[in-house]
């Protein structure tokens, strides 16, 4: 099982037995929720992103798998038992799971596509290729699968919107072996001069 300081430098989904709920809320509880992740731009802009306990839940696909899991307190019922193993209690169940678990284990890597990846700007507001999504920007990084049948690439996509006057992480796209690129062909890279965590670590 990894640590939560593991996930501050996790570039690589890890297999699925090496994280859990718990873990991520500890995580997310220490070092996302109550910190403001800062971009300044070239232009001289800023944008200000924010995690939030039901932006979690929805990037971790939950919604999806169960939505009888309430997004408002996701980490209460964590903390009262609920586990990935409770996300696979039935064959229906398990067949969600098994759709989304790619977002599941490549949250691991969440924080280092915050601080080292590449920001876009959506001019549509709605992100190339899919039906629905709408957001803001994207924060995106690619990485390297390593498994049995050879070396693969993915992207990572963090999709942030604004909510209530301020940006949130709301979704991860995963892009494909095929296409890592997929999601931001239509975005405007965004130039940043630097990143800022503000909140203690």
């Amino acid at each position: 099982m990894l640590t939560k300081e593991d996930l501050l430098v996790c570039q690589a989904p890890p297999n699925i037995k090496d994280v859990s709920l718990a873990l991520y809320k500890a995580f997310a509880e220490e070092y996302l929720i109550g910190r403001i992740f800062r971009y300044t731009f070239t232009d001289g802009s800023v944008l200000n992103v924010q995690f939030t306990e039901w932006g979690i839940y929805h990037m971790l696909a939950i919604q999806h798998i169960n939505g009888k899991i309430d997004r408002n307190n996701f980490f209460e019922q964590i903390e009262a038992g609920l586990d990935l193993n409770e996300l696979q209690a039935t064959d229906a169940l398990k067949y969600r799971f098994k759709k989304f678990k790619k977002r599941i284990t490549t949250f691991a890597c969440i924080y280092q596509v915050m601080i080292s990846g590449k920001i876009f700007y959506m001019p549509t507001g709605c992100v190339e290729g899919t039906s629905s999504v709408q957001m803001d920007y994207i924060a995106y990084k690619a990485f390297v699968n390593i498994s049995p049948t050879g070396k693969t690439m993915n992207g990572l996509n963090v999709g942030i919107r604004e909510n209530g006057g301020i940006f949130v992480p709301l979704t991860m796209l995963i892009s494909r072996n095929s296409n890592i690129e997929e999601y931001i062909e239509t975005a405007v890279p965004s130039r940043f001069l630097r990143w800022e965590v503000w909140g203690e670590l």
